[in-house]
């Protein structure tokens, strides 16, 4: 089957509009500094890339194997048995003089046999690994595999990574939807990219099936990004931001009416539960903080309440933890003091830590145990009271 404006040999665009460089990887910061540093030495490493779908693993892993100049294979590891898995990895170091780079993509699916099988080639140096995989890789992989890696996190991308890669894929003539001369509007792109839940790879599919079968000029409207099965919200990007700004202080200020009034907004605006409880597990860190340690709880149990019993009735908990949240008591000690403590050491105030709080034979003082002697212990000075004031905010 052809598509209209599509040649005979179609690759999806999330295939194809992909980085050709490190450089264009977008919302993965933290991930591309560590491997721009590693890259540093000329040599690869043994890696492990885990995170959501949909957030660039795969493609960072074909970027770095390309930056060394040795073979690289990149397989997937749900299509090998225990037999085909010992068959590739042999034919991969008899076949290659030196070393060669194994990209292997849902690295999760080796068993334990087939990992311990892979160890004694990461230790040679005959393989180095990239692997990649979607599950929490220190429940899925051995003890023994994670010792020879560096893991690395990729994240869930924002929705202004996913709305940046939207508007570039739909302008690109070579590899993205610019022959179709798409017009759609800002709105439509932001609310497609937090509806993909900070998946790249959805949110191109997700603009590709509405100009499936179309003829350029092709203009989206919101009954097209609804037969996506993606609701038309009520906001728009400037009203969400102020909605949400409006749900936080008013739990802060302790107005509970407004509270409630401002969750029913973003919920009705089609915000996702997900967003709105993460927001208010922030809030509940941030703003709540010591004076009601059990507001982190309340929060978390909140997303387990609210999968269970589904939209309709977990709304019910949402408007049940905003007010709960509205109604505790405040101290926002927890981040004032951290961020004291961060500007302290940026501007370079670093103490000594005081010989009794030592380890082992750099320890110059006896150091006394509050649980032995709570009295003597108290005598004993952990930072200077000059350090003390400024975290306390006594001293600027």
């Amino acid at each position: 089957m052809v598509f209209k404006g599509f040649g005979a040999k179609y690759s999806p665009l999330s295939d194809r509009f992909t980085p050709n460089t490190l450089q264009e990887i977008r919302g993965q910061e933290h991930a591309t500094s560590i491997i721009r540093g590693l890259l540093k030495s000329k040599r690869p490493f043994n890696l492990l890339f885990y995170g959501p779908p949909g957030t660039g693993k795969t493609q960072v892993a074909k970027l770095l194997a390309a930056e060394f100049n040795i073979p690289s294979i990149k397989v997937n590891a749900c299509r090998l048995s225990q037999g085909e898995w010992k068959k590739l990895v042999l034919k991969v170091t008899r076949e290659n003089v030196g070393s060669t780079i194994l990209i292997l993509d849902e690295v999760h699916r080796l068993n334990k046999l087939q990992q311990e099988f892979l160890l004694p080639y990461l230790e040679t140096g005959e393989i180095y690994l990239i692997g990649i995989t979607s599950e929490n890789p220190f429940y899925t992989l051995s003890k023994a595999l994670l010792s020879r890696v560096l893991p690395i996190e990729f994240k869930k991308l924002s929705k202004e990574a996913i709305w940046d890669i939207l508007k570039k894929a739909i302008k690109d003539r070579e590899k993205g939807l610019g022959r179709f001369e798409i017009s759609i509007s800002d709105d439509m792109l932001f609310h497609i990219a937090e509806m993909s839940d900070g998946d790249a790879r959805r949110a191109l599919n997700y603009i590709e099936a509405l100009v499936m079968g179309k003829e350029p000029p092709v203009k989206i409207s919101w009954d097209d990004v609804k037969s996506l099965g993606i609701a038309k919200p009520s906001l728009s990007k400037s009203d969400f931001y102020d909605l949400v700004s409006a749900f936080i202080k008013s739990m802060r200020k302790g107005d509970r009416e407004a509270t409630v009034y401002y969750l029913g907004r973003l919920l009705k605006g089609g915000v996702s539960y997900r967003y709105i409880l993460r927001r208010m597990l922030i809030f509940a860190a941030e703003d709540i903080g010591l004076a009601n340690p059990m507001a982190i709880s309340v929060v978390a149990a909140g997303y387990e309440g609210f999968e269970k019993t589904g939209e309709a009735e977990g709304k019910i908990i949402l408007s049940m933890i905003a007010q709960y949240l509205a109604l505790s008591k405040k101290s926002n000690d927890a981040i004032l003091y951290l961020k004291r403590v961060e500007k302290t050491i940026d501007k370079g105030l670093l103490e000594e830590v005081p010989g009794f709080l030592r380890y082992g034979e750099r320890k110059t003082e006896r150091y006394i145990n509050p649980h032995i002697d709570s009295k003597k212990a108290q005598n004993q000075k952990y930072i200077s009271d000059k350090l003390r004031d400024i975290i306390q905010g006594k001293e600027v």
